[in-house]
């Protein structure tokens, strides 16, 4: 590998989207929080975008989400997760390469600095922790580490703990039924705000009308489900899809919901049967103060349904480190 490799990079401009939008769209690990839609919502007046677009040759092979603050990039504070995004089926030696220019880009550009807040390798090929590894390489230094779980896919029934068991049951004993809705209004007004105010004192980061937008310009990639008593919602989930894994963004329940365990059946029934297909549920981080400490009550309710510890990594990268990439592959 010589700094001479065909590769290039490109500052993201609206001129290159169709470019952005090929490599997502044949991605191995891009999600929903890689689009430009995505980033233009939450990205507007807020950050001052610093992205890139990889070509080997002229064909674009990977885009790395970011945003500027004097001599350092981050990828991405207004996102859960960001990092280096690539097309399928790209060899160890182009990823290298990819990895190298990114930096060498950054570098003569007067970058010092890089934050990344990777993706979590659920969303990726069982190689996707490869990208651990690059950043290993070039210096990188993990400065944070989050725990979330996730749900293996399709549901193993024989994984959920007694309670969890017993908790189905009885709401499957009344009959809730399972429905997908857009009817976000009713979601935010009944069961989501009224839920985080009373349980935790805080407001939801979107409102009702910011998801619509985002469900509408993103389709299939946000869907609402609600589980459902006599036409009363008792229980609703905000499901942010993406290729090999589904998260649950935003999860509520009311009183009623709770006493009939709604939100257990709601989802083992995406587990089970709506998203059955996919390879996780990531059930979202059970942490506090930085990841320094362990929502006990919470890990304990994720992991009765069968979910597993994932590790969430943030690591900071010198620039310059582009050079130790060249050396460590002679």
């Amino acid at each position: 590998m010589t700094p001479s490799a065909p590769f290039s990079a490109r500052f993201f401009d609206e001129a290159w989207k169709k470019d952005w939008d090929t490599v997502l769209e044949g991605s191995e690990n891009g999600t929903l929080m890689h689009s430009r839609e995505y980033l233009s919502y939450h990205s507007a007046g807020r950050f001052n975008d610093c992205s890139l677009l990889l070509y080997h040759g002229k064909k674009p092979i990977a885009i790395f989400p970011a945003h500027q603050e004097e001599d350092r990039v981050f990828s991405h504070l207004g996102l859960g997760y960001a990092g280096l995004v690539f097309v399928k089926s790209l060899s160890f030696d182009l990823k290298l390469q990819a990895y190298q220019t990114l930096l060498e880009t950054y570098h003569h550009s007067q970058i010092n600095e890089l934050l990344i807040k990777v993706t979590p390798a659920v969303y990726g090929p069982p190689a996707a922790e490869m990208h651990l590894y690059f950043l290993h390489l070039c210096g990188g230094k993990t400065i944070k580490k989050e725990l979330s779980l996730a749900i293996p896919l399709p549901l193993n029934l024989k994984g959920l703990s007694k309670g969890r068991k017993s908790a189905i049951k009885k709401a499957e004993g009344v009959r809730l039924s399972l429905c997908q809705t857009d009817d976000f209004g009713r979601f935010w007004k009944e069961l989501l705000v009224p839920n985080l105010a009373s349980r935790h004192g805080v407001q939801p980061v979107h409102n009702s009308g910011e998801i619509a937008y985002l469900a509408k310009n993103n389709p299939g990639k946000i869907r609402q489900f609600v589980a459902i008593l006599n036409g009363e919602w008792l229980a609703g989930a905000i499901v942010y899809v993406a290729p090999t894994c589904v998260h649950t963004q935003y999860l509520a329940t009311n009183a009623l919901g709770r006493r009939l365990h709604a939100l257990d059946f709601m989802i083992k029934g995406l587990c089970e049967d709506i998203f059955k297909e996919k390879q996780f549920l990531d059930f979202g981080h059970v942490n506090e103060q930085e990841g320094k400490k362990i929502n006990k009550g919470l890990l304990s309710w994720k992991a009765s349904f069968g979910a597993q510890p994932c590790i969430q990594y943030q690591i900071k990268v010198k620039t310059k480190g582009w050079q130790l990439l060249l050396d460590s592959y002679a």
